[in-house]
């Protein structure tokens, strides 16, 4: 039986986006707009702004997330793209990089809350070395000061990365810099943990992405070198997939992590018992069921069907962790799993690392007696 998981949206081939607004008292001034790749910053095109202020760039969509900015002399708006969209960014010349605004575009908000948090971060930093320098303050306190800034940047970007690990955000916010250095330091064991989530989610994503690549070469080597320095890296507190939490046929809580850890293998399995496919795919999973389960493999099912009373009688009898998700096929969980088509499921580790997707059973059965 062959289950297939559509590729993202956001894979499919698009025609393209436009990024589109005003630039206020910059008239006659030229405007680019570049590219923020792996390979480093490019400039794709410019234009010169219009006596009322508007400018509108259009250009190809990639098959993947990619970010860019639009560069005002030596000020600079990042933003990503995803979809063929449109989205609206204006500003004032004089503010150009600190005082503009974002409209259709939920994930640009964002982008733009971590970038103005970073700034704000960076003048912090930047006053408390002039102190330092002035010896109005000394090395005690100058470290003092820089270790409560970067706490409280983090208190505020954090949930914004573990809000959705797999969307373009957590990616922008793990790599932002200031003065030249990470914030999030995937050579701290207290910040790697940040780059195996995200890296373990764009696995999921975007598995052939160059990104995707970079990040779970970085996130390993980081790892290893806790081996190196005498730290267990297999003991560090990570979060490597999105934690699910939604009530049982009993109405009682369970989340995906409290299995996790504590079985070999766990079949994370999203479906629709009212589908036709649903008879056959159940009988298939409870001969895997009978096969594993004593060996160490769980089943985590959550179904995403609008019948309440259906999901229910039709898991009544089943022997593993049946869950509900009321949203139904507006799911968050499915959205942040990539779910496009049903059912779908996902292989995890005893780690809680996702180490296969969507396959031939008999390739995932391959898999499961592995990690067993």
């Amino acid at each position: 039986m062959s289950i297939v998981l559509l590729v993202s949206a956001c894979a499919k081939e698009k025609s393209g986006f436009t990024v589109q607004g005003k630039i206020e008292n910059a008239a006659g001034d030229t405007l680019y707009i570049e590219s923020l790749s792996l390979l480093g910053v490019g400039k794709l095109d410019s234009a010169k702004i219009k006596k009322d202020g508007s400018y509108s760039f259009n250009l190809p969509a990639t098959p993947y997330p990619e970010y860019y900015r639009l560069r005002l002399g030596q000020s600079a708006i990042s933003f990503v793209i995803d979809s063929t969209e449109t989205i609206g960014i204006s500003s004032d010349k004089a503010n150009f990089s600190t005082a503009y605004t974002v409209e259709g575009s939920a994930l640009n908000e964002k982008i733009k809350k971590i970038t103005l948090e970073g700034k704000a971060l960076k003048q912090k930093l930047d006053e408390y070395e002039q102190q330092l320098n002035a010896k109005t303050i000394d090395k005690t306190g100058y470290d003092t000061s820089v270790i409560a800034a970067v706490k409280d940047y983090k208190e505020i970007v954090s949930p914004i990365i573990f809000e959705d690990l797999m969307s373009p955000v957590a990616y922008f916010g793990l790599f932002q810099r200031v003065n030249s250095l990470l914030i999030y330091d995937p050579y701290d064991k207290s910040d790697n943990r940040f780059y195996g989530a995200v890296a373990n989610a764009y696995n999921i994503a975007y598995p052939e992405s160059d990104r995707t690549k970079q990040l779970c070469a970085l996130a390993l080597e980081a790892k290893k070198s806790f081996s190196q320095k005498g730290i267990d890296a297999d003991k560090l507190q990570e979060i490597n997939y999105i934690d699910i939490k939604l009530e049982d046929r009993n109405g009682k809580e369970v989340a995906l992590s409290s299995i996790v850890g504590k079985k070999k293998a766990i079949l994370i399995d999203f479906i629709a018992f009212d589908a036709a496919y649903a008879p056959s795919y159940i009988a298939l999973l409870q001969e895997f069921y009978k096969k594993y389960a004593d060996k160490g493999l769980e089943i985590y099912q959550v179904s995403l069907d609008t019948d309440e009373n259906l999901w229910k009688v039709s898991s009544e009898k089943l022997p593993w962790i049946s869950v509900r998700d009321p949203k139904a096929v507006q799911s968050t969980y499915a959205f942040q799993y990539n779910v496009e088509t049903l059912p779908c499921f996902f292989l995890m580790d005893n780690k809680g690392n996702i180490v296969k997707r969507n396959s031939e059973m008999g390739d995932m059965e391959e898999e499961i007696k592995r990690l067993l």
